[in-house]
């Protein structure tokens, strides 16, 4: 489900900013049953779109729209400094609970620089997801 420009998308920011220790590409969720989805990890961002919070729930309120409805995709590159100090981290309480390891670095006071992409992916986590996968590449 990755397109080879998806990992250029990712690394980009963190060639152009030294500054930037980890990145992750950002997707727009596209249905009401993809947001519900406890397979699709939401995310909301700051104005400078950094990570403020992922989660399994239907995160932000629908009262804001369509638009701001979206989600991680996972393809996430990290410095190689921040992956050594990444795993000496303690796993934290809000990673375990939504069982997000993106929520390690924002407990721990990390950014974590969020990338648009324009590409189209989705989650092949389940039976059903491989079934639909199956369907769409048919």
């Amino acid at each position: 489900m990755t397109h080879p420009d998806m990992i250029t998308e990712a690394v980009t920011p963190m060639l152009d900013n030294a500054g930037i220790i980890v990145t992750n590409l950002l997707g727009d969720i596209e249905s009401e049953e993809e947001f519900k989805d406890r397979n699709c990890i939401k995310v909301v961002c700051d104005l400078d779109s950094n990570a403020l919070y992922f989660s399994r729930e239907p995160i932000p309120t629908r009262k804001l729209g369509k638009a701001t409805m979206k989600k991680q995709v996972c393809i996430t590159p990290f410095t190689r400094d921040f992956l050594l100090e990444y795993t000496s981290l303690n796993p934290t309480l809000l990673e375990i609970a939504e069982s997000i390891d993106m929520m390690r670095a924002l407990e721990h006071g990390k950014k974590v620089k969020m990338v648009s992409t324009s590409y189209h992916t989705y989650p092949v986590d389940t039976e059903a997801d491989l079934k639909k996968s199956e369907r769409k590449n048919v």
